[in-house]
């Protein structure tokens, strides 16, 4: 009797196994169609802010990007960040399969902040004044659950006193040349 259910649990077992193994992949083919979808939705909103306005506004000189340009369940987060002084350079997707959300740039943290960003399952990676970055594994691929996620995270963020120092990355500076008129609106 023994043999039987120990046979019977290592097929349960096998099964619930071939289970997750399915599993992950759908999940990743998610998260890989929705960043899709929202490259495509960049895209075109881009296109479409060039044709209509291209001139861009003080925050949007600061950022090295227009606001159609941040990927829309973080553009709230990263507009944040700069306000409160935490200089941002990418943000959005990010992994192989598009499975984690980050927000790289020129900030440090204090151990307050790292500390109630751990609490809600936020990571803060720390590679030297230059290139630190945020991240959190979302649940599932939904751009309403991060955006809220971001929103708590960019909200948990102390004010510094002054806004972030424009972005220096080079497609930053390739944008401002572009579709900045005068480069001391973005003066600090």
């Amino acid at each position: 009797m023994g043999e039987i259910n120990g046979a019977h649990g290592l097929f349960h077992k096998s099964i619930q196994m071939m289970a997750l193994a399915v599993e992950r992949p759908i999940r990743l083919i998610q998260f890989e169609n929705l960043r899709k979808r929202v490259n495509d939705q960049i895209f075109l909103g881009k296109k479409r802010r060039i044709r209509t306005n291209p001139h861009a506004t003080d925050e949007e000189a600061r950022l090295g990007a227009f606001v159609e340009q941040l990927e829309p369940q973080v553009s709230y987060a990263v507009q944040e960040f700069n306000r409160k002084g935490y200089q941002t350079e990418c943000s959005g997707f990010f992994g192989r399969h598009g499975e984690k959300q980050v927000i790289f740039g020129s900030f440090v943290l204090g151990e307050e902040s790292v500390r109630k960003l751990s609490e809600i399952g936020v990571e803060y990676i720390e590679k030297g004044r230059n290139w630190n970055w945020v991240q959190f594994d979302p649940v599932k691929a939904d751009l309403n659950l991060m955006e809220e996620k971001w929103r708590q995270i960019a909200d948990l963020l102390p004010d510094t006193g002054k806004p972030a120092d424009p972005s220096q990355s080079n497609g930053s500076v390739i944008f401002r040349r572009k579709f900045v008129k005068n480069d001391l609106v973005i003066s600090s």
